[in-house]
């Protein structure tokens, strides 16, 4: 059995740590659970089709989804575990590393990146899975990718580490907290965002990253954008962020006490999804976060 200190992979108990929306009315949720002994743990896959959530249970907790259609999509987790989705089933592909891994993010079905602990960053060519570079970060996780194209993209990850992928090479460039850095979101090669621990919210413009001012000091887990002007930040003790009209503002009717609120998809300005601990599931419709 793989040794494992569960309150560094991910807490204890039961959560919901990503999801993808296809459309309004599909998509995949992704999550495990850990017990406190950290001797056993257990995974979740879930799909939206039809106006409800099905679940199917798998062995290792799951940190990341990516779809690129109906027929096609990858999820990411614990001990370096990748599924592949063929439109019908999950089928394991073999994986060149036994770290956690956190974020998947594809380009085509030909073209992706994950990212994960000990520095990992893994590369599909259409055919495998490669590592392509690690980063000397002491154990510490790469948390989240987005790509905004095959020559462009961006990673976050612990102690406010930030990467940018350009020329084909990965780059540490500067950033403006040690705070680990848990989601990033571009919404154009010149405009982007990044959330973290302690309230931390990053906004990317005029080539460089910069704190912004945050209603709220706990910890922020993603970030999802509809446009340059409307998008939400999802935490710790079910808070709920929204921005619009260039500010940030707490969505005090929205919080969950208790809650953590893992991961967050917005699909338009008027419909979302947000999940989190406990497996709750969230849908945003029209103004309105519900149950």
């Amino acid at each position: 059995m793989i040794e494992v200190q569960p309150e560094r992979v991910a807490p204890f108990g039961q959560s919901l740590y990503d999801v993808f929306m296809l459309s309004a009315m599909e998509g995949w949720a992704v999550g495990g659970t850990f017990d406190e002994q950290g001797t056993s743990w257990s995974g979740i896959l879930l799909h939206y089709h039809g106006g409800t959530w099905v679940a199917n249970s798998v062995s290792t907790p799951l940190f990341g989804v990516y779809l690129n259609s109906s027929k096609d999509g990858w999820t990411v987790g614990f001990a370096g575990k990748i599924l592949h989705y063929n439109g019908s089933k999950w089928i394991e592909i073999g994986s060149p590393t036994s770290s956690a891994l956190r974020s998947v993010f594809m380009l085509s079905v030909s073209d992706g990146w994950i990212v994960g602990d000990d520095g990992t960053i893994l590369h599909y060519d259409g055919i495998s899975w490669a590592a392509v570079q690690s980063q000397p970060l002491n154990g510490a996780a790469l948390r989240s990718v987005f790509m905004l194209s095959s020559k462009d993209g961006w990673i976050v990850g612990d102690f406010g580490k930030i990467f940018h992928y350009s020329r084909g090479l990965w780059t540490l460039v500067p950033g403006p907290t040690s705070n680990n850095l848990n989601n990033v979101f571009m919404i154009s090669a010149n405009e982007g965002w990044a959330v973290g621990d302690k309230g931390t919210i990053l906004h990317y413009s005029d080539g460089s990253w910069r704190v912004v001012n945050n209603p709220s000091s706990t910890n922020l887990y993603s970030i999802s954008m509809s446009s340059s002007n409307e998008g939400w930040i999802s935490g710790s003790d079910g808070i709920l962020i929204h921005y619009h009209e260039g500010h940030w503002v707490l969505h005090v009717k929205a919080t969950s006490a208790g809650k953590d609120l893992r991961a967050l998809y917005i699909v338009s300005a008027n419909e979302g999804w947000v999940v989190g601990k406990d497996n709750v599931i969230k849908h945003y419709q029209n103004g309105l976060w519900s149950l």
